[in-house]
């Protein structure tokens, strides 16, 4: 991690990006107010819904479970593994990227140094969530 750091703080020469550089669009899809909840909420409730009917009432998420239960008898039925992990991978570098958009909306600056030290965070609340 430190090395891929230091590998965007290089091309990026260290500099910042502040709000006086994003035009008002970009800042302003996050203030957006619905039934007085911000659009931070209707995303996570959209987001929610279409992968909850994703995972659950389609052949992907089907298929996807079944590669993260039994990898091998997911082979033997026919599945391809490596279309449905390049599949996983591209939908998280997809929410990966969004996230990135949203913080930096939020918080009006963009900086190599920003969210250093979460890495521990996101994994302790994985451990104490439950994730397998």
């Amino acid at each position: 991690m430190s090395i891929y750091r230091g590998l965007i703080y290089f091309v990026s020469d260290g500099k910042q990006v502040y709000s006086n550089e994003f035009s008002e669009d970009f800042l302003a899809l996050i203030h957006y107010k619905f039934l007085s909840l911000s659009f931070l909420f209707w995303l996570a409730v959209a987001v929610f819904i279409i992968i909850y009917i994703l995972l659950n009432h389609t052949r992907f998420g089907r298929n996807l479970y079944s590669l993260g239960g039994n990898p091998d008898a997911a082979k033997y039925i026919g599945i391809n593994e490596n279309k449905y992990i390049i599949l996983a991978y591209s939908i998280s570098g997809f929410f990966a990227g969004l996230c990135g958009y949203l913080w930096v909306a939020r918080y009006s600056v963009a900086s190599t140094q920003i969210a250093i030290g979460f890495e521990l965070t996101v994994i302790s609340a994985c451990v104490v969530g439950g994730i397998v």
